[in-house]
């Protein structure tokens, strides 16, 4: 193929210096920088499609503290049991993996009847697995306000659940991690009434 090295040299040259290895050298350059912006692309998409999923969880634990009347009998009071129910059905919709590492606060603000201005009768906060978690939300207190006065002359309490889960592993959020881009956690928050 080559005689000597000085045979090389020369094909060497004239491939660097055509139009053809100018073209070989910057797709030795593109395609590489293509494939780490295309697998950022897809690790980023897949960050937000697990926060859309604790979103949609989050938002179905919520739902049955608004249905309270129909599974509680009423009792607007919460426990840690219902706490850790709540907990073990968000495991089973995360998937049992998560049930040690998801953490769950669910928090009660109740009012006096029959008072023109909403008094807080009972607020509640219970959780679970609550200490290894970063606590994020905002207190229930502060959304006080938004607690209608019924037909009856009666406050409708305010219940309020948030979720935690570890971030999927991955190469682009360890690396944004570091630098604190994206949480370690996600964190979903929801206020509900009581219907």
């Amino acid at each position: 193929m080559f005689r000597n090295g000085r045979d090389l040299m020369r094909r060497l040259k004239q491939t660097l210096l055509s139009t053809r290895g100018s073209i070989y050298i910057e797709a030795a350059f593109i395609l590489p920088l293509v494939v780490v912006i295309l697998t950022a692309s897809l690790e980023y998409g897949f960050y937000f499609a697990w926060q859309s999923k604790i979103e949609r969880i989050n938002y179905a634990l919520s739902s049955v503290f608004r249905e309270r009347g129909a599974l509680y009998n009423t009792d607007e009071t919460l426990s840690q049991a219902q706490a850790n129910q709540l907990a073990d059905l968000a495991a089973v919709m995360l998937g049992e993996q998560y049930r040690s590492q998801l953490c769950l606060t669910v928090e009660s603000l109740s009012f006096q009847d029959n008072t023109k201005e909403r008094k807080v009768a009972l607020h509640q906060t219970f959780s679970v697995n609550g200490s290894r978690c970063p606590v994020v939300n905002t207190p229930l207190t502060q959304f006080a306000a938004m607690s209608p006065l019924t037909i009856r002359g009666r406050w409708l309490p305010l219940y309020q659940v948030t979720l935690s889960v570890p971030a999927p592993e991955s190469t682009l959020h360890k690396l944004l991690n570091n630098i604190q881009v994206l949480p370690a956690w996600v964190t979903v928050s929801n206020v509900v009434l009581a219907r």
